[in-house]
């Protein structure tokens, strides 16, 4: 009886430690799943809400006014589309930009014929009297290739003609081409008479080793045909970037422009013309008459300088692109000051910030982004 009871106390010891056991199991699992949890919680919290904290922090030190990033692309930009956009680098650009470099022209004194580059002034007359509203001067034109508006009309016109001759009463030249007021002539006699000024003669200068060390080895250290081409596809590339972001910012819209950033823009805009101006060695209202610059156009120029660096910001933030290392800045310096005009990179930190770079950087980065994302057809054939 004895031995009975001993095996019943051993039969529940066993059937304890398999519950403890069973337990155990149960536990341990469900530990391991907690924890795993808090760690997915915490890989969230760094990987997407600080991050996105980190953002709208760094954002905010903007001055669009936003409170935070959501903020800025709900009530202030609506972006259009930036990847899978579509550029092409045609014949056309190429001739067009190696010509630039080769083709230069000579006065001749004979009658003008067809490549001849032609000045001209263009005076008009309303009911027989001179109009100032009507007037173009030191204009130019390449006889046999100018096709649009009245420069194709003088174009035909100047041919055969030499300086000093005038053409009168020039039929074909619309009034809202020359004119600058929009002011209508409807029901009014407009005749127009065209001076024509000296005759060039077009000169083409052969791409050799030679020229090309001649013209580019002091500034841009090349000096064979190849590398001039390369140089060239670059400079093609440089101004597809450019028609990719202007593609961006024309399908994207403003829906309000930051009072204290438009403030900067016209603070900078302004600089750059009083600037060009001082380099004419003129009046800032005297060079935007003579760039057909109104105040209608310079609002245009703000507008379109804002939303430009808005939109490069939002594209930026979207693509994870805002985040500059400080040796950034310092090569932005080291790369850019002598083409700014500077002796030396000190020189350019004491007129630009450090927020002046970043948004220079910010700029660049979005705008090789959607090169980076578009399709680029290359139609041309290099001429050697």
């Amino acid at each position: 009886m004895e031995e009975n009871v001993n095996l019943e106390q051993e039969e529940m010891k066993e059937v304890e430690g398999q519950k403890k056991s069973l337990m155990g199991t149960l536990i341990y699992p469900v530990s391991i799943a907690l924890i795993l949890a808090l760690f997915a919680g915490f890989i969230y919290y760094n990987k997407v809400v600080r991050v996105k904290e980190e953002k709208n922090k760094k954002f905010v030190q903007n001055d669009y006014g936003a409170k935070d990033l959501e903020d800025f692309e709900n009530n202030f930009v609506t972006l259009g589309k930036y990847k899978g956009l579509t550029c092409e680098i045609t014949q056309e650009m190429y001739d067009e930009y190696v010509e630039g470099d080769t083709v230069s022209y000579e006065q001749v004194k004979r009658a003008a014929k067809d490549s001849d580059q032609v000045s001209f002034n263009v005076i008009g007359f309303v009911d027989g009297k001179k109009e100032k509203d009507l007037k173009l001067e030191e204009q130019e034109v390449i006889v046999g290739e100018d096709t649009d508006g009245p420069f194709k009309v003088i174009s035909d016109g100047v041919k055969g003609k030499k300086k000093g001759d005038v053409l009168e009463n020039v039929k074909g030249i619309n009034p809202k081409d020359i004119s600058d007021s929009g002011k209508d002539y409807a029901g009014k006699k407009v005749t127009f008479n065209v001076e024509i000024g000296d005759v060039s003669e077009r000169v083409e200068e052969k791409i050799t080793d030679e020229w090309v060390e001649d013209n580019y080895f002091e500034e841009m250290g090349i000096k064979t045909t190849e590398e001039y081409y390369d140089y060239v596809k670059e400079e093609l590339k440089n101004e597809c970037i450019a028609d990719l972001w202007q593609q961006v910012v024309d399908g994207s819209s403003i829906k309000k422009y930051p009072d204290d950033a438009y403030a900067r823009i016209i603070e900078e805009v302004d600089a750059d013309y009083n600037y060009a101006a001082s380099e004419w060695g003129m009046e800032l209202d005297d060079y935007k008459e003579l760039m057909q610059m109104t105040d209608e156009d310079m609002e245009k120029e703000y507008e379109n300088e804002l939303a430009s660096e808005m939109i490069s910001y939002l594209i930026a933030y979207k693509e994870n692109l805002q985040d500059i290392p400080k040796q950034k800045y310092e090569q932005w310096w080291e790369d850019n000051y002598e083409e700014y005009g500077y002796e030396k990179p000190e020189d350019m930190k004491e007129e630009y910030t450090q927020k002046d770079v970043e948004r220079a950087i910010i700029l660049e980065r979005a705008a090789n982004f959607v090169y980076e994302n578009a399709t680029i057809k290359e139609s041309y054939k290099i001429k050697k």
